[in-house]
C-alpha cells in the first residue's frame, strides 16, 4: 500500500537534491538498481538479454536508461535541423502539495520519488512548468518507453493513410501475402490499427511458449536459444492462429503492430525506423537521436523497443496535441490526430466488450494505437510497461510525460489521477 508513514519516511530528499538550472529539477542523481554499480560489475549483478531487464523492477532501474548496453540497437535520427527549444516558467509545483494513492498530501517532488519515476515533465499552454529527474536520469538520457512505440507506428501509419498509400479496409494479406493462412491474414488494416483482430495470444511473460514471449524474441528484445525458430517477427507472426471473427472485441496484441511496421517496410523499401526518423522524429526539433531495438536483420521491434529522451517525448506530445502541427509544419494530418481523438462507435463497442475495459477505469476506447480517456476534451495517452506514459490533453492544451519503473498498476494508473490535479493547480 502507499501508506506515508512508510514509504515517504525513508525519502530524504534533501541530501540528494541539486537544482541544477531554472526550469527543471534533478532530485536523485545516482542510479538507484543494486545492480551494474561496480567496474566491473559482479557477475551476480549483471544485467543481460534474458527477459529479467525488463520485468524485474531491479535490474529496470538500471536497464530502462541502458538498453543499448544489453540490446542491438539502432539510431533513430533526430536529422539535422536545430533543436526547438522548450519554454519555462518557474512555478514551484514540485513543492506544492497534491493527493498521493493513499489520499494523503505530500509535495509533488515525493509523489513522484514514490511513484517510481525516472523522470516527469508538465506542460501547458505550450509552457514546462514540470520537469523532474531521479534515480540518475538525466535530459540528455535516453529512457525505453516500450509500448508508446506502437502508437509511434500508429502515428507513422496515420502519414501513409492521408497519402492513400494504405487503404484502411485492405486485408493484411494484401500488404504481406507471406501471413496467408495465419490468424491475422483477414484481418483489415482499421482493425490491426485498433486492436481488434481476433487471434490466440497468450501475455503470459513468464511462459517461454507463449505468443509475446516468442514475439518478443524473435523481434530481438530478449536472448534467444541457438535453435529457435524464427529470425523476425514477420516469420513468427506466420504461426499465430486465428481465434474468431475479427473486429468484435480488443485484443490487446502486440502482434498488430509488427504487422504495420512489416508493411510500413514493405511499402517504403527499408526500415520502418528509418521513415519514422525521416517523417516525424527529425521534424520536431528532438535534441537526440532515438533508439530502436532491432532484429538480427536490423528491424525495429515496433512492438516496444524506441528509446527517447523526456524533452523529446514531450516534443512529440506537443506535436499532437496541436493537432499534428508542430515546429513549422503539418507532421501529422489533422484528420489522423482527430480520428485517434472521437474514434467510431465500433471502437467504443470492441473495447467495452474486451477483458481490458474493466481493468482500466479511465479508458473509454482504443483507437490507431492510442488509449482514448475523454473524446470530448481530446485526452488520450501513448503508454508502456512500467509507466512509460505520453498524456495529452487538447482542451486543457497539456502534455505530460512519465518514464519510470512502476511495476503496479494502481500507482500506474494513478499517474492520470496526478496529471489532471496538476492540471487544476496551475493557471
Amino acid at each position: 500500500m502507499f501508506g506515508a508513514a512508510i514509504l515517504f519516511a525513508s525519502y530524504n530528499g534533501n541530501s540528494q537534491t541539486a537544482s541544477v538550472e531554472p526550469g527543471y529539477e534533478i532530485v536523485e542523481s545516482d542510479n538507484q538498481s543494486a545492480y551494474m554499480r561496480e567496474l566491473p560489475p559482479r557477475p551476480d549483478k549483471i544485467v543481460d538479454s534474458d527477459h529479467s531487464w525488463a520485468l524485474d523492477p531491479e535490474k529496470a532501474k538500471w536497464s530502462f536508461q541502458n538498453v543499448s548496453k544489453i540490446l542491438p540497437t539502432d539510431f533513430v535520427s533526430r536529422g539535422t535541423g536545430p533543436v526547438l527549444p522548450l519554454s519555462y516558467a518557474d512555478t514551484g509545483v514540485m513543492h506544492e502539495s497534491f493527493t498521493a494513492p493513499d489520499a494523503s498530501k505530500h509535495p509533488l517532488r515525493e509523489i513522484l520519488h514514490e511513484l517510481g519515476v525516472d523522470g516527469f515533465i508538465f506542460v501547458k499552454d505550450s509552457v514546462v512548468r514540470v520537469e523532474a529527474y531521479y534515480n540518475g536520469f538525466t535530459p540528455d538520457r535516453r529512457h525505453i518507453a516500450f509500448s508508446v512505440t506502437k502508437s509511434l507506428i500508429g502515428s507513422l501509419v496515420g502519414l501513409l493513410v492521408h497519402e492513400g498509400r494504405i487503404d484502411l479496409s485492405q486485408t493484411v494479406v494484401h500488404y504481406l501475402p507471406e501471413l496467408e493462412g495465419s490468424g491475422f491474414a483477414d484481418a483489415t488494416i482499421r482493425q490491426v490499427l485498433d486492436m481488434t483482430s481476433n487471434v490466440v495470444w497468450s501475455a503470459d511473460r513468464l511462459d517461454p511458449t507463449s505468443q509475446v514471449d516468442l514475439n518478443s524474441r524473435a523481434g530481438g528484445f530478449q536472448s534467444r536459444p541457438d535453435d529457435f525458430p524464427f529470425s523476425n517477427t514477420l516469420e513468427f507472426l506466420k504461426s499465430v492462429e486465428n481465434a474468431g471473427p475479427h473486429g468484435e472485441v480488443g485484443l490487446y496484441s502486440p502482434g498488430n503492430t509488427e504487422i504495420l511496421g512489416w508493411i510500413i517496410s514493405r511499402l517504403e523499401g527499408r526500415n520502418w525506423q528509418e521513415v519514422f526518423s525521416e517523417r516525424i522524429w527529425s521534424r520536431i526539433g528532438a535534441e537526440r537521436d532515438g533508439l530502436i531495438a532491432v532484429d538480427p536483420g536490423g528491424h525495429g521491434f515496433a512492438t516496444a523497443g524506441f528509446s527517447g529522451t523526456l524533452r523529446d517525448f514531450a516534443r512529440f506530445g506537443l506535436m499532437l496535441e496541436n493537432e499534428g502541427f508542430f515546429n513549422g509544419e503539418q507532421i501529422v494530418p489533422v484528420e489522423w490526430v482527430r480520428d485517434v481523438r472521437y474514434g467510431d462507435e465500433q471502437a467504443l463497442r470492441a473495447w467495452r466488450a474486451s477483458e481490458q475495459a474493466a481493468n482500466r477505469p479511465h479508458v473509454k476506447f482504443y483507437r490507431n494505437h492510442f488509449r482514448v480517456l475523454d473524446d470530448n476534451s481530446g485526452e488520450f495517452v501513448a503508454q508502456g510497461h512500467f509507466g512509460q506514459r505520453v498524456y495529452v490533453n487538447m482542451e486543457s492544451n497539456v502534455v505530460a510525460v512519465f518514464l519510470s519503473v512502476t511495476p503496479s498498476r494502481a500507482l500506474r494508473e494513478f499517474q492520470i489521477d496526478l496529471i489532471r490535479e496538476i492540471d487544476a493547480s496551475v493557471p
